[in-house]
């Protein structure tokens, strides 16, 4: 049977995209190249802000992530991952344009920790993805609390220095925050942005990486292997 392919849908920022991939590729059990996941990738960076869209009245980035899915699909991908957060205020709209799944990366790291029978979480996140409590939402269900941070300018204004190139005051202000979270009683801090893992490293904060989760999923899904996803 043909082996699945995974379509990426990327852009959100490419940075991301590219670490997301990357991470794939070191998590795949593989002693050649023929062993690795084939991957259609759309890195589309001139998809509108989906936090202005959401807090601003801006732009919908909508119809472009339709039109990016859509050619997921026609080129031949099984099933689609994004590695985005606030991409997931948009989900429905997006899934229902297209036959193939999209991978739901906030319920699945919602469900992985649930699993793991955590009760208390932190998170790190754009003020987009916080105003519409995609986690908090999520993680309710599983009766899971989440907690905030106290300055969450301050931390949104440290991704878009990530998305800017200039990481070294976005992991200041990383790491102060996850200590933060830690100290209000968090028993794990959700890295609840794409760019996050590209200024801080879980060598300093292990934090839970929502994309290592969809990775460690894509395996499951496509070789059949079985991937603790906390880990």
């Amino acid at each position: 049977m043909k082996e699945k392919t995974l379509g990426i849908l990327g852009g959100m920022g490419p940075e991301a995209t590219v670490y997301f991939m990357r991470k794939i590729i070191e998590l795949t059990p593989a002693e050649k190249d023929q062993d690795h996941i084939r991957m259609i990738v759309v890195n589309d960076p001139k998809t509108p802000d989906r936090t202005a869209a959401i807090l601003e009245g801006g732009e919908n980035p909508v119809p472009i992530l339709i039109r990016n899915a859509k050619l997921l699909e026609e080129a031949g991908a099984d099933l689609i991952a994004v590695p985005c957060n606030t991409f997931f205020f948009f989900y429905e709209e997006v899934q229902r344009a297209v036959s193939i799944p999209i991978i739901h990366m906030i319920e699945e790291t919602a469900k992985a920790l649930s699993e793991a029978n955590v009760k208390r979480a932190g998170i790190l996140a754009t003020k987009g993805t916080l105003k519409t409590r995609l986690y908090h939402n999520a993680l309710g269900r599983k009766g899971i609390e989440l907690i905030e941070p106290c300055d969450v300018e301050g931390v949104m204004r440290a991704i878009y220095e990530v998305k800017a190139g200039k990481k070294e005051y976005a992991r200041k202000k990383f790491l102060e925050s996850f200590r933060e979270l830690k100290e209000k009683g968090a028993e794990v801090v959700i890295a609840g942005c794409t760019e996050i893992p590209l200024a801080l490293s879980r060598e300093e904060a292990p934090y839970v990486d929502p994309m290592e989760i969809v990775a460690k999923i894509v395996i499951r899904e496509i070789k059949g292997v079985e991937l603790k996803l906390l880990s």
